[in-house]
Order: C-alpha cells, then structure tokens, then sequence
C-alpha cells in the first residue's frame, strides 16, 4: 500500500468504537439512505451481503421491483459503517464487497489498538 493511500485511509477513518456510542437512533430505510449518504442500490448490496442488518433481521425483504422495504430499521452505527464503506467504494472504485471488507478491517485495526492501550 503507498503511503499517500495508507494516509488517506489514517486520516478518513473514524474509529468504530465512536460510531458506536449511540445506537438509541434508530432510523427508517429512506432516512438511513439519506443519513448514510449512499444509494439505494448499495444499500441493497450491503443487506444482500449480510454486511448490513437491520434492527429486526427477520424482516428483510425487497419489493417486487427488487429495491429495499422501507419497512426496515437501522442503528445509528449502521449509518456510519455504510457511510465509510461508501466513501471507500467511491473513492477507490471498489464493489460494495470489498469496502465492507475494509471497514471491518478497520474496526479490528481499532480493536486491536485499543486492547494494546489497555495493556500499557
């Protein structure tokens, strides 16, 4: 990985464990979309993945036009994983695979880090 590209990654990404805090928001599918910053589509590609779960996974469907039930309710985590995941995507023209990949990643990165600190 060059160095302006692991910059990039240190300097964009926000730590989980913060995105995490408040997951008392919950949020519509059309507010998740708006909130996350990503399209329908992806969005859709992230629940096909398994990447995305919302609040109630039992209840994951799509419409007979094959987009997203509005019906389903996301975690305000949710909206900032898929809001990375996307950057990532657009920025480096990744599938919504890999930039789940990469976000998750990320997060055991921080995870990681974070037990190191506990250990000093």
């Amino acid at each position: 990985m060059s160095k302006e590209t692991n910059t990039f990654l240190s300097s964009s990404h926000t730590p989980a464990r913060k995105c995490e805090d408040d997951n008392s928001s919950v949020f519509t599918c059309l507010e998740f979309i708006k909130e996350a910053e990503i399209t329908e589509q992806r969005a859709k590609e992230l629940l096909d993945l398994g990447w995305l779960q919302p609040v109630d996974s039992d209840t994951i469907k799509h419409d007979s036009n094959n987009s997203i039930s509005k019906d389903l309710v996301f975690k305000q985590s949710d909206v900032f994983r898929a809001r990375e995941a996307n950057k990532l995507c657009i920025d480096f023209e990744l599938p919504s695979l890999a930039g789940a990949m990469i976000v998750d990643l990320l997060k055991k990165i921080d995870d990681l880090e974070a037990q190191l600190k506990e250990k000093e």
